[in-house]
């Protein structure tokens, strides 16, 4: 009898908050600089698929594909500039998601077995991704809100990666499947 394997994982997270007021502003005399980061660094992502079978590992940082799964880049995260000016506030956020290589040539790779070469592989490489996003925020009155933006300015679309994908396609948990978006929303809050 066998039974299911077994992850284990480990890495570093990081997060971090500045914000400073500077002495001039356009619509008041001071304004607000904030900047906030989260960061995942990941060193180790290993599956065992036969918990009895402890010496057969696949170790999967920075890799993608049907023994690993959905892309696991040893680095991603996010950073946030935001610019506060009297009831107005503008942000910037920066999203990276760091490369990967299909797991038919990573795993065996990594345990010094055939590795196929890179040239034969359909795919075999996700580059590093960024995307960038827009928002603003404006107090209309003290009861009003208005916020919008647009998220992936650059209109970048996921890898488009065939068999190796889920759905055949893409990852869109990990990437952004939708490119440039619009968002508006008004807030009212009544007394």
């Amino acid at each position: 009898m066998q039974f299911a394997g077994a992850f284990k994982t480990q890495g570093l997270d990081f997060e971090g908050q500045y914000g400073f007021d500077m002495a001039w502003g356009l619509l008041s005399q001071q304004s607000n600089l904030h900047v906030a980061t989260d960061w995942s660094w990941t060193t180790e992502f290993t599956i065992t698929p036969v918990k009895e079978l402890t010496n057969v590992k696949n170790e999967c940082v920075g890799s993608f594909g049907t023994t690993c799964g959905s892309p696991i880049p040893a680095l991603k995260g996010a950073t946030r500039f935001s610019w506060t000016d009297s009831d107005l506030t503008l942000s910037l956020r920066w999203r990276y998601i760091g490369g990967v290589t299909v797991d038919t040539y990573i795993v065996p790779f990594r345990a010094v077995g055939t590795v196929p070469s890179l040239t034969t592989l359909t795919n075999p490489i996700i580059p590093d991704f960024h995307y960038f996003d827009l928002s603003f925020s404006y107090n209309i009155t003290d009861e009003i809100r208005l916020d919008g933006g647009v998220n992936n300015i650059f209109n970048i679309g996921p890898p488009i990666l065939g068999g190796s994908a889920n759905g055949n396609v893409t990852f869109p948990a990990t990437y952004d499947p939708l490119g440039q978006t619009y968002f508006f929303n008004l807030t009212l809050r009544p007394d």
